[in-house]
């Protein structure tokens, strides 16, 4: 179980903060692709300007019209984030590499929505929640992983 309390394992305490921190940038971006799907939106843009991502929208289930795909991808997302996070949470150095790694997969992630959205003038699935947590969160969430190493200096 994922628990804040430090209890006799203070380290385990640091590390599950880092992995709230992540998942929480994660659970609020992934909320508006649930809730918005990114294919029906595309049916109405027509194109996203780049054929190569016109092509994978179409195919990832996260980007379907339909609910179902979208709530699978998300809660089958969110067993694996909970997964590791309970696995590496015993590692302070782990759960730093690790969710360092997931908040920079979500800036790029947030990056790509803005890019899409500034591309195609129009205000795309992930766009909000890209400005705010996004990428803001993102580096604060870094930031905050890191805060004994790169970013304290």
């Amino acid at each position: 179980m994922l628990c804040l309390d430090s209890g006799m394992y203070p380290q385990r305490s640091a590390s599950r903060r880092m992995w709230l921190a992540a998942g929480l940038l994660a659970a609020a971006h992934q909320s508006e692709e649930l809730v918005w799907s990114m294919d029906k939106w595309l049916d109405q843009q027509g194109t996203t300007t780049l054929p190569w991502l016109d092509r994978h929208i179409r195919r990832a289930p996260l980007a379907a019209k339909s609910l179902k795909p979208r709530a699978i991808t998300v809660i089958v997302q969110g067993i694996g984030l909970l997964t590791v996070a309970t696995l590496a949470s015993r590692s302070e150095r782990w759960s730093r590499v690790l969710t360092s790694a997931l908040t920079l997969g979500f800036a790029g992630a947030f990056t790509g929505h803005l890019i899409v959205a500034w591309r195609t003038k129009s205000l795309a699935p992930g766009t909000i929640t890209s400005i705010f947590p996004g990428l803001p969160g993102a580096a604060l969430a870094f930031c905050y992983i890191n805060q004994d190493s790169i970013c304290s200096k």
